[in-house]
């Protein structure tokens, strides 16, 4: 009994830790094209500057 109890603790401690890295990532990606994205606008601007 208390070894399955283990079990199920130890599995979902796993699946937590798995859902929070998941997460992380996902966070992660979304600053990184966030970032991308206004590298690229601030790149644009100045394509703008330099021709006008």
């Amino acid at each position: 009994m208390r070894k399955g109890l283990k079990t199920i603790l130890f599995a979902s401690f796993l699946s937590l830790c798995t859902m929070k890295a998941v997460i992380w990532q996902k966070k992660e990606n979304q600053r990184r094209r966030h970032a991308a994205v206004l590298r690229d606008i601030s790149r644009r601007s100045e394509k703008m500057a330099e021709t006008s």
